[in-house]
């Protein structure tokens, strides 16, 4: 597009400024005819589509869209001045400038019809996604019905097949399929709201509606999925549950021989730490000789009682070895302690004049140490806890002795 200066005085002589001022108008004209075909293709859009959208969403497209109507108005005006008032062959710098200036309020105004015309376009765009969403939801949860309206078949016959075999999980996987059924039902008739919901253009109920069951089809699927575990379970209970009643037998062995080798370093016996295993089991082995036979119960407390087994052998090495470094820490505090006492007596001994508080803080701990003293001797059979409080008992008396020494060593000083 030619610049404004090209007509400006002196810029061009009277033929050319014609010239130039006609190419102006005419390319004004060719925008005005693209603008208006924009504008009809968009309006006829809307003719068309109309129906798909409720009155207040209708009204939101139209807005933005009236408002171009009135520019492209504006602008035939325009137009039609362009057409009724012919350039001559040569015009002057003010003809040029009068001539001009239809061109000129088509430049304006298109730029701003043609961001009506974008946000008409925008709303639209923005309203048509529920529907569109709509659409392909309703289609995927249809996909997603189906499937388990298949798995509900397949898993209704396992649990008939349980119940016949007398399984004693079978009142477990009765109420989930009796659940499943209830949310199938239930997410149907949302799916059938959903397909309403689109023909009275409710477009967001319709995605709303299918959301929620879309989640009911997931969890019967769920549902279904845990009944084909316990049929799977119940399929292989019999030898399952003999190997894992075994594994357990070996694993409660093999951690009593551990433990009662280790005796010295447990604060209780071996059984104690072993007794809830020992309980799972009892119950494991009850449960496989009833008529007939729980062998999903069996193989359940077998499998308990194993990482029961595994856990205990681990609290007890982690217990004896807090025991051993406790009973280190504890014979090698009481060394200290007796050690500190004694300097304490000798440094007092040593002394002309001796503070009262020194040889307070000495009496209190000399009698505190002969009564640790003697319960040193217990010290390999006391509980992780109790051995803590013991060597927590000597740090006070050490900590005493050290303070009377201090004292009496700064009184002689």
């Amino acid at each position: 597009m030619s610049n404004f200066a090209d007509w400006m005085p002196g810029a061009k002589d009277a033929k050319t400024r014609a010239e130039m001022v006609n190419k102006r108008r005419m390319t004004a004209s060719a925008l005005v005819t693209d603008l208006n075909t924009a504008f009809e293709d968009l309006k006829l859009t809307m003719e068309l589509e109309a129906g798909e959208y409720q009155p207040a969403d209708l009204a939101l497209i139209k807005a933005p869209l009236e408002r171009a109507q009135s520019l492209l108005n504006n602008l035939f005006s325009d137009i039609q001045e362009i057409t009724l008032h012919a350039v001559p062959d040569r015009i002057t710098d003010q003809q040029a400038f009068q001539f001009v200036q239809p061109a000129l309020r088509i430049e304006s105004r298109a730029m701003e019809m043609r961001r009506w015309l974008e946000e008409t376009r925008y709303k639209k765009a923005e309203l048509d996604k529920p529907r569109q969403a709509a659409g392909g939801s309703i289609e995927r949860v249809q996909h997603k019905r189906l499937q388990a309206e298949a798995n509900f078949s397949e898993v209704r016959g396992l649990v008939e097949q349980m119940k016949q075999a007398g399984a004693e999980n079978y009142p477990e996987v009765s109420a989930a399929l009796i659940t499943a059924q209830r949310e199938l039902v239930t997410a149907q008739q949302l799916v059938e709201g959903a397909r309403q919901a689109v023909l009275r253009k409710g477009f967001r109920e319709a995605e709303d509606l299918v959301s929620r069951a879309q989640r009911l089809f997931d969890s019967s699927s769920a549902k279904f999925d845990m009944i084909r575990l316990a049929g799977a379970d119940f399929a292989h209970a019999a030898e399952d549950a003999d190997d894992a009643l075994a594994e357990a037998m070996r694993g409660l062995n093999e951690a009593k021989t551990t433990l009662t080798a280790r005796a010295s370093l447990l604060s209780s016996d071996p059984n104690i730490y072993l007794q809830a295993a020992i309980k799972k089991i009892g119950e494991a082995r009850r449960a496989i000789k009833t008529n007939p036979p729980q062998y999903v119960t069996c193989m359940r407390l077998s499998k308990e009682a194993i990482s029961l087994i595994e856990d205990t052998v681990s609290q007890a090495a982690r217990e004896m070895e807090r025991l051993k470094t406790g009973r280190v820490t504890a014979r090698e505090t009481l060394r200290q302690m007796q050690e500190a006492v004694q300097l304490t007596r000798i440094t007092l001994n040593s002394q002309r004049s001796v503070p009262v508080k020194a040889n307070n803080l000495y009496t209190q701990a000399r009698n505190e140490r002969d009564i640790l003293v003697e319960q040193s001797q217990q010290i390999d059979s006391l509980r992780p806890e109790q051995l803590d409080k013991f060597i927590e008992d000597m740090r006070k008396v050490l900590k005493k002795a050290e303070d009377a020494t201090r004292l009496a060593s700064q009184a002689g000083s």
